[in-house]
């Protein structure tokens, strides 16, 4: 349990008011309203988020710009709280081990790889020289970790906290799994809670060159081509193809089966089996017509 003075919270934020919280603040992570977090600290900037942290018995204390609904949670409020829930974030937490140190005597590691304990890799992974694995990373059975790739990094989050901007630190995990073959100099970014994680799918396949950002969750069997980008807490479902070059907005969702053609810029959910293409991304036949119509002319 870490506990966080509310004098030393005063001393930076002089604005802030308490209900239900009769001496310092006592919590065991950050995490979303909905986050399975225990004890957690959450910020619900409207009502809908308010609710869920209020029905979510993992939330020891909420913090919001105002009560908005009447709970006996503990609860901070200040014009400023956003910059209050990332500044307790950076603060008062820090990484720790989630998992157990594990690595089989069956896994092909380069002796010019990176392994930051603890990890869990699986019998027959691969990992190639100048990999870099960082911590809570698991590895599953038989994954292939190419030349350069980097697993487990520091995603890119940006925050205001008084006036400054500041990266706001990743304390996740990462999660491969079996079968999966990772090409050479792609990245996957850790969860940014503790309860957080990117989840790769059994038996995906990721290109050259892609970026997958902090919470994504893919299926399993997905093919993403070389040099896409993947925004943080996508979802995208099993068997979906993901062409070269394409950009996933964050907290989209993908469903079963799409096809994402070359160079795509998604912005807005896919339904499964979809076929888009295009910047934004749109039904392909539509955007396929629209090129031969242009071609004619």
């Amino acid at each position: 349990m870490t506990k966080i003075p509310l004098n030393e919270l005063l001393s930076v934020f002089d604005d802030i008011k308490t209900q239900n919280i009769h001496s310092d603040i006592q919590a065991k992570c950050t995490d979303f309203c909905w986050g399975t977090g225990d004890e957690c600290i959450v910020l619900a900037a409207n009502k809908k988020y308010f609710q869920q942290a209020i029905n979510n018995s993992n939330v020891a204390c909420i913090i919001a710009p105002e009560v908005i609904i009447q709970t006996d949670k503990a609860v901070i409020t200040t014009n400023r709280f956003d910059d209050l829930f990332h500044y307790i974030h950076n603060t008062y937490f820090s990484t720790k081990e989630l998992i157990t140190h594990y690595v089989s005597p069956t896994a092909s590691i380069s002796e010019n790889a990176v392994i930051c304990p603890p990890v869990h890799i699986g019998h027959n992974t691969t990992i190639c020289s100048g990999a870099y694995i960082g911590k809570n990373t698991v590895l599953n059975d038989d994954a292939y970790i190419a030349q350069n790739c980097t697993i487990s990094t520091e995603g890119m989050l940006a925050k205001s906290i008084n006036g400054i901007k500041k990266h706001i630190t990743h304390y996740g995990s990462v999660i491969i799994g079996k079968g999966c073959y990772i090409h050479a100099n792609s990245n996957i970014s850790k969860g940014l809670f503790y309860s957080g994680k990117t989840l790769i799918g059994d038996y995906c396949h990721i290109g050259i060159g892609v970026n997958i950002a902090h919470d994504v969750v893919i299926g399993q069997s997905t093919e993403i081509s070389g040099n896409s980008n993947i925004a943080g807490r996508s979802t995208i479902g099993s068997d979906v193809w993901i062409g070269a070059n394409c950009t996933i907005s964050n907290w989209v969702k993908i469903g079963d089966k799409a096809k994402v053609r070359i160079g795509s810029t998604v912005v807005c959910d896919i339904p499964e089996k979809a076929d888009v293409s295009g910047n934004f991304a749109i039904k392909h036949t539509i955007n396929l017509r629209k090129f031969i119509e242009d071609q004619a002319n």
